[in-house]
């Protein structure tokens, strides 16, 4: 997941220097781009995620939520990974960070599609239908919030998952028999799939 980021950000911002990370969770994807670029950020409210970071990865993480970062600091690349469907305001989150990008940099914002054909078959056992999100967005209402919002899609892209095989195994035992009958966690080679239902976009402000 990590190698798909690198890239964006190599293909989108390849002058970039400072990288905000907006629910950078663990810290795992912070602690990566480190080896890259001088300077990234991460923001994270929840203070076990924070404390789990500095342990692991010595790595201090902002605990606190989007709408209280510092607005004088600029960003070349601001990531947020599924992290637009369980706010209660989407625009307000995108009127907020864009302050904090520089003129020329990019938005990189990860989300579930609901008009794809997975959502389409499976309707309401749709995987990505969960109580912590709110919003649901396809490529036309995410459209629509960028341009109310003063932004524009430069580029389009399906994120592909990596997983242990034993947690897909599982995974497809709750989705076709709501409930696990057995586990095989000694599976535990790593599968990369695609199932072209997780958009990520790359937004820039309007010129």
């Amino acid at each position: 997941n990590y190698e798909q980021m690198r890239k964006i950000l190599i293909s989108d911002v390849p002058n970039a220097k400072r990288i905000l990370e907006i629910g950078a969770g663990s810290g795992t994807m912070v602690n990566l781009l480190l080896n890259d670029y001088p300077v990234v950020v991460g923001v994270e409210p929840n203070k076990r995620f924070c404390i789990f970071a500095k342990h692991q990865y010595d790595i201090d993480l902002k605990q606190m939520g989007y709408e209280d970062l510092d607005t004088e600091e600029k960003y070349d690349a601001i990531i947020a990974l599924d992290i637009i469907e369980h706010l209660a305001s989407p625009w307000h989150f995108l009127n907020t960070i864009q302050r904090l990008l520089e003129n020329d940099g990019i938005i990189i914002i990860g989300t579930p599609d609901i008009g794809s054909r997975s959502y389409k078959l499976l309707k309401k056992r749709w995987y990505h239908i969960r109580p912590p999100h709110v919003y649901y967005f396809n490529d036309k209402s995410f459209t629509a919030l960028c341009t109310k919002s003063g932004l524009t899609i430069t580029k389009k892209r399906f994120f592909s998952w990596t997983f242990p095989a034993y947690y897909l195994i599982d995974a497809l035992q709750k989705l076709l028999f709501k409930k696990t009958f057995f586990s095989l966690h000694f599976f535990s080679f790593k599968c990369r799939i695609n199932l072209f239902d997780s958009k990520i976009y790359s937004v820039r402000k309007k010129s």
